[in-house]
């Protein structure tokens, strides 16, 4: 694995403290030229969300992840999502993600993202999914997706699984973010 072309100044716990913090993740296309991603960039540094995932699908989100990076700098947090292999976790580090979701769990990624020093929130639905990841070291999941159940299977998830923190997604809107926050969203 190469090494970042941006580094990560947080440790994996800083920066999953600092998204929990945050409350609210905003999630962009990757795929847009990147004059849009310089508009969306200052957009986003305009406004309370400092947090956001870019969606992973080529090069074209890679240079989105480094176009906000360097953009945002220190004041917005910038991660991949739809990360699915350690070839896409080292591309997406490597073009500045601070830290990475995937919509299931992966050995071999979780594995790239702790050499790569990088948090890795993987995605889970079920409770011997989110067991697996829990056992493998990872306490902040992606509950993917969100939409199927609605909130109250967030909560059970919440009530089973104590430990873990669980970052919902697919089908949170405006109209239904507060019940999902409510029903313990983590961000």
């Amino acid at each position: 694995m190469s090494q970042p072309h941006h580094t990560t100044q947080l440790s994996s716990a800083e920066l999953a403290q600092q998204l929990l913090g945050i409350g609210i993740i905003g999630l962009l296309d990757g795929d847009v030229p990147s004059d849009v991603i310089l508009e969306i960039g200052d957009a986003l540094l305009a406004s309370p969300l400092l947090a956001v995932v870019v969606t992973y699908s080529g090069p074209r989100s890679l240079q989105a992840i480094s176009i906000l990076r360097e953009r945002g700098a220190e004041h917005m947090l910038v991660g991949a999502t739809n990360v699915c292999t350690a070839m896409d976790a080292n591309l997406a580090v490597n073009a500045g993600a601070q830290f990475l979701i995937s919509p299931y769990f992966d050995h071999a990624t979780s594995a790239c993202a702790h050499a790569l020093k990088t948090l890795y929130i993987p995605g889970v639905f079920i409770h011997s999914e989110a067991e697996e990841a829990l056992e493998a070291g990872h306490d902040m999941l992606h509950l993917f997706p969100a939409d199927i159940l609605g909130t109250s299977h967030l909560l059970d998830m919440r009530t089973s699984l104590p430990d873990c923190t669980f970052i919902p997604s697919s089908g949170i809107q405006l109209h239904n973010i507060v019940a999902h926050a409510k029903a313990g969203a983590g961000a």
